[in-house]
């Protein structure tokens, strides 16, 4: 009931295509999220990622499909109290309206300069907070949103990238394989990934409704081959082959969806996994699609040819048996 909900509550079928759903919040509350990190073995893990870099460096996170912002503004509230180090935060969506709600509700006069433990900062110093209008999965201007913000604080990745609920929205619209490569070039830009995939029945529910709608389908929906069980082992072995180990599974929010932390291998950070209630989420679906062995992952061609082949040694696989109920 609660995936159908979350495909029901607008009624522009270019937001149930794109994930961008203008109350969002309303049926998925910030808390399903940061109940799942508000813990200080969790929060010193993510900002432990930072150890060894200059205290007046900020803590730099990028929220993908930050919607209206709130979710976005509390991760930065919650890792903020906990450190004395700066936290500079860019929510990016790829809806204008959603990003100027944001900014309207939390970039209004000077409140994101003086934000921080409550000092004030000089008035050319960086906002600690920004909102922007970008599409994560075009990966030039994906570079060059990043790398303005980051230069402006004297880094040359972030700290952390957060994926919540939004991998579904990227692999119907752009494919298999594009999907590979945008979790890749993500890795490439951080630290540390916060991941929260959707799971297969929200593919299935976001094709029924669009059709229930006559809403235009995404491009890809009917032709992915990376679904089912394989999902899920599939985007774990493609941000792990990225450099990163999985260092925490924080359990599941409302809609069974896991929650998993990521951190670069070498990275202080990794040196040990969070000890968390909840358990992981395995493998997710119906078991069809894409083909999992020992140290690889196989993405074989779509039906109508429509996808290329694509294949991802690594040194080792999970095919672990979720619960799809």
């Amino acid at each position: 009931m609660a995936e159908e909900q979350e495909q029901e509550q607008s009624s522009d079928p270019g937001a149930k295509t794109l994930g961008n759903f203008p109350f969002y919040y309303q049926f998925n509350p910030v808390d399903e999220r940061l109940n799942k990190l508000d813990s200080a073995h969790v929060v010193s893990t993510i900002l432990s990622v930072d150890n060894g870099v200059k205290d007046d460096v900020p803590f730099c996170l990028l929220d993908i499909g930050c919607n209206t912002g709130e979710l976005t503004v509390e991760l930065q509230r919650l890792l903020a109290s906990q450190t004395k180090r700066q936290v500079h935060c860019f929510g990016c969506d790829v809806d204008p309206r959603l990003v100027e709600t944001a900014r309207a509700s939390f970039l209004s006069g000077n409140s994101a300069r003086i934000q921080q433990q409550g000092g004030k900062v000089e008035a050319d110093a960086p906002r600690s907070l920004e909102f922007g209008v970008l599409d994560v999965s075009e990966h030039d201007a994906l570079a060059v949103e990043a790398e303005r913000f980051l230069r402006a604080r004297g880094r040359d990745r972030f700290s952390l990238v957060c994926l919540f609920s939004v991998t579904m929205w990227i692999h119907v619209n752009v494919g298999d394989d594009k999907f590979m490569r945008t979790l890749s070039t993500l890795c490439n830009l951080t630290d540390a990934l916060l991941v929260e995939p959707q799971r297969s029945p929200s593919y299935k529910t976001c094709r029924r409704r669009l059709r229930r709608g006559k809403g235009e389908q995404p491009p890809y929906i009917d032709r992915l081959a990376l679904r089912g069980a394989k999902l899920f082992p599939a985007i774990k072995l493609q941000i792990e082959g990225a450099g990163f180990a999985l260092v925490a599974e924080l359990g599941t929010t409302t809609w069974k969806r896991p929650l998993w932390l990521f951190v670069r291998r070498g990275n202080p950070a990794c040196s040990g996994g969070v000890d968390v209630d909840g358990g992981g989420v395995g493998a997710d679906g119906d078991g069809d699609g894409v083909g999992i062995e020992e140290g690889h992952v196989q993405i074989a061609a779509s039906d109508d040819g429509g996808e290329n082949e694509l294949k991802k040694t690594k040194t080792a696989a999970r095919d672990d048996k979720g619960d799809d109920r």
